[in-house]
This record gives structure tokens, sequence and C-alpha cells, in this order.
């Protein structure tokens, strides 16, 4: 049986929906290839610096062919309503015209995810806490409208970029602390950090790897000063602060003479700083 030609609005819907299939697609296949990336393991820093960079490169990509897809798509449907080309084109102006006034936040959301990624202020694999929200975590995409994070509780959160008004980013993914002992008694301070050591939790979000001896001085003749170093997480900086003082604290009670000091300092700053202060 012969219906005939088909109509010429059925043609575009066609054009229109096949516009759309395909930026959605292509946005998936991206979005797969940088999970994929993310699971890798890089073999060093600088590699690990271009894995984050290609990760942040296409994860934005994908946000745009998403977004130019659908733009495209929805040109083609107006021209369904309007079959004079000229008409067409003015309307679909008149409508981007409209959703532009209509949605200022949308553009300032926009115009701050542009400034984000042109001053590469932070990339896929960072670990930020963004302000005033407070909210902190591994960031897992950078879209032109919205940032998405994961924290290690494996929340997600999606921050419109108009929102962020200050970020925190941690340079190296993870903290040293540096606790500093005085103790009399240095071959039991070690055996203790040993013992710790062998019942810290390790991996993951926990110590990085155990704690352990970094540094030893004698002060005086008998007094010792001992520096354990350990590394942690961002957010769990308690492990150090609290965990590891305590337990040292606790089973070197009769050697110490101060209680135990816990430091994070960053080289690079301090020696930033050192070169600005003249002291007189």
């Amino acid at each position: 049986m012969d219906f005939g030609p088909l109509p010429d609005w059925f043609d575009r819907v066609f054009w229109a929906a096949v516009v759309a299939a395909v930026g959605f697609a292509l946005s998936r296949l991206l979005n797969v290839f940088v999970h994929r990336w993310a699971s890798g393991s890089p073999s060093d820093t600088a590699d690990l610096v271009r894995l984050r960079r290609r990760e942040t490169a296409f994860a934005l990509l994908a946000t745009i062919i998403r977004y130019v897809f659908f733009v495209a798509a929805a040109g083609i449907l107006v021209t369904i309503l309007v079959r004079d080309r000229v008409s067409a084109a003015a309307g679909a102006t008149l409508i981007i015209l409209i959703i532009a006034f209509s949605a200022q936040r949308l553009l300032t959301d926009i115009i701050a995810g542009f400034f984000i990624l042109f001053e590469n202020q932070y990339g896929v694999g960072d670990f930020i806490e963004v302000e005033p929200s407070k909210y902190s975590g591994v960031v897992e995409a950078v879209g032109l409208r919205t940032t998405v994070m994961r924290d290690l509780n494996g929340d997600t959160y999606f921050i419109p970029n108009g929102q962020i008004i200050a970020v925190k980013r941690s340079r190296r993914r993870y903290r040293t602390f540096i606790v500093e002992l005085l103790t009399r008694d240095r071959d039991h301070a070690r055996d203790v950090v040993r013992q710790i050591s062998g019942l810290a939790p390790i991996g993951g979000a926990r110590f990085l790897r155990p704690p352990e001896v970094a540094d030893e001085q004698e002060l005086d003749e008998g007094l010792w000063r001992i520096s354990v170093q350990a590394d942690v997480p961002p957010s769990m900086e308690w492990l150090a602060e609290r965990y590891l003082v305590d337990s040292l604290k606790n089973r070197l009670d009769g050697d110490l003479v101060t209680e135990p000091t816990a430091m994070a300092l960053d080289d690079s700053a301090v020696q930033r700083y050192r070169r600005t202060v003249l002291i007189r």
C-alpha cells in the first residue's frame, strides 16, 4: 500500500532527532573515555599532570558537544513551525534573546566556568574545597555551567560555577604532617612509632603510607627531638592531628618532655615566605 510522500515536517523532525541522538552519543562516549582514563595509575608526576589535563579537556568537550547539538536540534524544530527561512531565523534569534535575558543565572555560571578553565584554577582529578559552601572533594567534571565533585564518602556535588567565589586546591592532592616530640628515651620512641605504623589504617581514605621517623636530633644530653612523618588525604587531617598525636602521647606519656605537636608545612611555600622576610 502506497501512503504517498512523507510530509516535509516529518523529515525535519527526523533530522532533529538524529542531531540530538548524535550529540548525546558523542557526549556519552567522551564521558566513557574520561572515566576510563581516571581509573588509570600514572607512573610519575608529569604523567599525572598530562592525565588530569586530558581528562579536563575531554570532560569539557563532552559538555560543549551536548549544548551545541541541543541548540542545533532546537533550531531545526523552530524551522518546522516557521516555513519561511527568514522568519525561522528571526524566530530562532528571538528565542535565543529571550532565553539569554531570562536566564541571567545561567549566563553567569557559563562566564564563571569560562574563567575557571581559562585561568586553570582547577581540573579533573584535583582535590578542592569551594567557598562559601565548604564542599570538598575530587573534581569529576568541569563544565561551562557546573562543576561536579565527589567527596571521599562517595557523595556527588553539582555546583553552579557562578556560586563558587573561592577555591582551595590541594597542590599535591595529599597532606604531609610532621609530628614532633621531645623524649628522653629515643629507642623507646622509635619502637612506639613502629608499633603505631603496624596498627595504623593504611590506604584509601586513611594513612597513605605508614607513619615513620623522618628525623631525630639530640638537643641535650639524653634529650631527643624526633620528627614523625605521616601522609594523609585532604579532609582526613584528623588522622595525624588527633589519632597519631594521641597514640604517641598515650604510649610515651612517661618519656615525653612536652606533648607531641602536628604541623603541615609546604616546603615551597615556606621558601617563598623566607624570601619575603628580612629579620633585623
